[in-house]
């Protein structure tokens, strides 16, 4: 918002209407919470999100239609799971989905 007061950005038309996007903090800020127990739950939230992104590839997966035409190859089943598993597993390692961040932020919070 350049010169426009809070006030009067609600009065704009949708199109006129940008915020100023805030900076990202540098990756190699040390965490303050850093403690073996952080660095075990940051692994879990990890793996969870790696579980839930092989199971939406499986789910779309399964919306192919399965080809009749060739004969299917017998571990064809096998090696497509391993493939998405390891696809599940790049996607969560680059913060594909963010469920990771936001699992960890949920889960410590300090609760007063």
């Amino acid at each position: 918002m350049s010169n426009i007061s809070r006030s009067n950005y609600y009065n704009l038309p949708e199109g006129r209407r940008r915020l100023k996007a805030s900076p990202l903090p540098p990756k190699n800020i040390p965490q303050k919470n850093s403690s073996p127990q952080n660095e075990e739950l940051k692994k879990i939230c990890a793996e969870f999100a790696s579980i839930l992104a092989y199971s939406l590839i499986n789910s779309f997966r399964s919306t192919i239609p399965k080809n009749t035409f060739f004969k299917q190859i017998e571990g064809k089943k096998l090696i497509e799971s391993m493939i998405d598993q390891k696809m599940a597993s790049y996607i969560s390692s680059r913060n594909g989905f963010g469920i990771k961040e936001m699992l960890y932020k949920n889960l410590t919070i300090d609760k007063k």
